[in-house]
């Protein structure tokens, strides 16, 4: 589709702007940086989303996987137990936007916010006036501290602030389900029984992740062992958080990931949206009441 564009007076291109005026020029969208950044593949809603939700598996079967023992032949890896994971969870609408929301919200509310530089009052010295207002030829100044002198304050300088704002508890969980939404349909999300290591040695940590091939990666488990801890802090692209911690931008950072399966039933838990009571349902629910009421 060809887009037209057309420079209006006083809306000229970029490279038709004065240098001195090139900053009124609008900057970059920082939604666009971001996802550039994150980096987010471009994944599609399956067709009974679009079309007919109710028709929506209520579960999704994957395969669980040991996360020590690696099946070698095909016969062994056909014969991996499955789980079946909530359709309402694993397999929600994949919203773009709402990922790129809760990012901004998360990176925003870990900005440290505290940048701080002096005003002209604020810097020392600069009390007594220069030179004489008229007859020495010069321009006029009050204080060798204004922001046009070497030494001077800052015009409109930043200050430690807090840039973190609210964000509704119903769009951080529809965030969460759709990043785990479209690590399954990429075919990057594993499942494993758990993760617990017998030693702490990064050696055999390291070894485990080359056999399944996760170069980078990130291990949810409900708690993690002191073990896992210590052997995971010293491997290049890969985190180790708790149930608890899950959060979109770690996600999206990390090219695989690994739930074991109690971490796959507290997220279930915590992230299965309640369910709302169609016209239907209503109706024989209040047929059903009213049944009872005339029968006592």
């Amino acid at each position: 589709m060809l887009r037209v564009v057309s420079f209006a007076r006083g809306n000229a291109p970029p490279s038709k702007i004065p240098v001195h005026r090139r900053s009124h020029v609008p900057q970059r969208n920082t939604s666009t940086e971001i996802a550039n950044i994150l980096s987010i593949p471009p994944v599609f809603v399956p067709t009974y989303d679009r079309v007919v939700p109710h028709l929506r598996p209520r579960g999704i079967p994957v395969r669980v996987f040991d996360f020590l023992n690696i099946p070698q032949r095909r016969l062994e890896a056909q014969s991996t137990p499955t789980m079946d994971l909530d359709s309402d969870v694993f397999a929600a609408p994949i919203r773009g936007d709402i990922i790129q929301r809760v990012s901004r919200w998360q990176l925003a509310k870990r900005r440290q916010g505290s940048a701080c530089a002096k005003t002209k009052a604020e810097v020392r010295g600069g009390g007594a006036k220069p030179w004489s207002q008229k007859g020495q030829g010069r321009a006029r100044a009050g204080s060798i501290r204004a922001p046009q002198f070497r030494g001077g304050g800052v015009v409109f300088p930043p200050k430690p602030r807090d840039w973190s704002y609210g964000l509704p508890k119903q769009v951080r969980a529809m965030g969460l389900r759709s990043v785990l939404s479209a690590k399954l349909a990429q075919g990057k999300l594993f499942i494993v029984n758990d993760v617990a290591l017998p030693t702490r040695k990064t050696s055999q940590l390291q070894d485990v992740l080359d056999k399944h091939g996760w170069k980078s990666a990130l291990i949810i488990d409900t708690e993690i062992s002191e073990n896992l801890r210590l052997a995971a802090s010293n491997i290049y692209k890969l985190d180790v958080i708790a149930e608890r911690g899950t959060n979109v931008y770690s996600i999206l950072r990390s090219d695989t990931l690994v739930l074991t399966k109690d971490a796959v039933k507290a997220l279930t838990a915590r992230l299965k949206p309640a369910k709302i009571e169609t016209f239907a349902e209503r109706h024989a629910r209040l047929e059903a009441q009213s049944q009872l009421v005339n029968v006592d």
